[in-house]
């Protein structure tokens, strides 16, 4: 979904996988949720870094699709992180091989009819919920706030 040049879609039909495979251009937020509630996995892709410091929105918005999320994002950093400790796989963004590897290993489970990577953990993700990022980040206001009344 986004920019997709049409040598993608091409490519996918000379690999034989583009009645599996689809591509659309842009889409509004909600069209793109809808879109993304119908995959069986969803993709994570950021830049190589030696660390990435960013924690994208998307997660969470995969998160309450409860889908099978791959990560193609440094091992360092924040989407890494988070990823793991759902439970979810991650691979260098770097590393086609690896990529390619994963891919294929994820797409011969979805064959067998299984999921092709885990399902987030239930529990973890509920820490991302909006509802309780709001409490933790209210707290740490009160205590910032505290702090500088005690400071002055």
């Amino acid at each position: 979904m986004g920019h997709a040049d049409e040598k993608y879609a091409r490519m996918a039909s000379d690999l034989g996988v583009d009645d599996i495979v689809t591509f659309s251009g842009k889409a509004g937020y909600l069209e793109s949720l809808g879109i993304a509630r119908n995959a069986d996995l969803l993709l994570l892709m950021d830049a190589p870094a030696a660390k990435n410091v960013f924690l994208p929105s998307k997660i969470v918005d995969y998160l309450m699709l409860r889908r099978s999320i791959l990560g193609l994002t440094p091992a360092a950093g924040a989407p890494a992180e988070a990823l793991r400790a759902l439970g979810c796989p991650t691979v260098e963004p770097n590393a086609p091989a690896t990529i390619a590897a994963y891919l294929r290993g994820a797409f011969d489970r979805w064959r067998r009819g299984e999921t092709a990577c885990p399902l987030p953990d239930e529990r973890t993700a509920a820490s991302f919920h909006i509802e309780r990022t709001t409490t933790e980040f209210e707290a740490v206001l009160h205590t910032v706030i505290g702090n500088r009344k005690r400071d002055q």
